[in-house]
Order: structure tokens, then sequence, then C-alpha cells
């Protein structure tokens, strides 16, 4: 990220860009996303409120998403509306704090930090975008983050962390 960019972060862009992708991946209609997007952001601290506003949107239109619906039969949660929203209102809020990670993590990469290490996160089923990637330490320049975004599926609950120049060269002598 160049400077401009960093100096400039806007998080109410962040989160309607985090909105947009997550709606594309769960075919919400975009009228739906457009008319509650600001209402979501102000209630962003509170997902409940967050996802009742969202169900509310939702429930007269049909939506279903059956990825969301898989992962509830598979976590043994019952499959109903209010529970895809969370799902979805989870995946938004994950999609948010990924943008605002590689955000934060830009304006400190460099000398300081020379590498990132990639993490799956906590989940049953490996994440099928980053699972080669697991424990691996990448040049932070690299542009892999901005290629394979993390929280780009549902599934994906993998993190990064970054790697400073002394752990870098302790884990390079072990």
């Amino acid at each position: 990220m160049d400077k401009d960019v960093q100096d400039n972060f806007d998080e109410k862009s962040a989160f309607e860009d985090a909105l947009n992708e997550a709606a594309e991946y769960a075919a919400v209609p975009k009228s739906v996303t457009k008319r509650i997007g600001p209402t979501l952001f102000e209630t962003v601290n509170n997902p409940r409120s967050a996802t009742k506003i969202f169900e509310k949107e939702v429930a007269d239109s049909g939506w279903c998403w059956p990825e969301a619906i898989a992962l509830l039969r598979a976590e043994g949660k019952k499959e109903t509306l209010k529970n895809q929203c969370e799902k979805f209102i989870s995946f938004v809020m994950g999609k948010w704090y990924f943008k605002g990670q590689l955000f934060r993590a830009a304006r400190v990469v460099g000398k300081r930090f020379p590498c990132i290490e990639i993490s799956q996160g906590p989940s049953r089923w490996p994440c099928p975008d980053h699972a080669d990637y697991d424990g691996l330490l990448l040049p932070s320049d690299t542009t892999y983050l901005r290629e394979n975004p993390l929280r780009k599926t549902l599934g994906c609950k993998c993190t990064f962390r970054l790697i400073n120049k002394w752990e870098y060269e302790r884990m390079k002598n072990q």
C-alpha cells in the first residue's frame, strides 16, 4: 500500500467494500445491501442489532444461503433465517476486520517486520485457499494477501501475523 492510501484509510468505505464482497459471495440482492449498508455500519459494534436489521430486510426477498445452511447443519444448529443472517453478519465483520488488519500491517512493514506468517484458524475443515501456506513465512512486501485475501469464503478463519526482524533471525537460526 502506498503512503497516500495508508494516510487516507476510511473505515466506512472499508466496511462498504466488505459488505459488497460478502453480499456478492452470498447472493444477497443488491437492492438490500444498498438500502441497509449505512444502517449496518452504524450498528456494526452490536452484531445482534445488525443481524436483526439484515434479517428484517431479507425476510421478504426469499433469500437463502446454501453454504451457510450446510455449515449450520455441520455444526448441528438449526437452519433458520436468523442463523443464516448471523453467519452473514459474522462473514462481513471478518472481511472488514481483515481489511483493517491489512491496512495496519502495510503501515509497519519493511525493516521492522520483514515477514508475515499465515495461520489456519480454528475450524473443522482446512481452508482451501490458505491450507498450503499454514505456518509459512512470506516476505512482508508480498502481494500474496492482496491476491488471496483472508475471509474470502465463509469457512476461512485464517489469520496472519507480522514477524519482527529479531524473531525472524531467531527462527532462521533454529
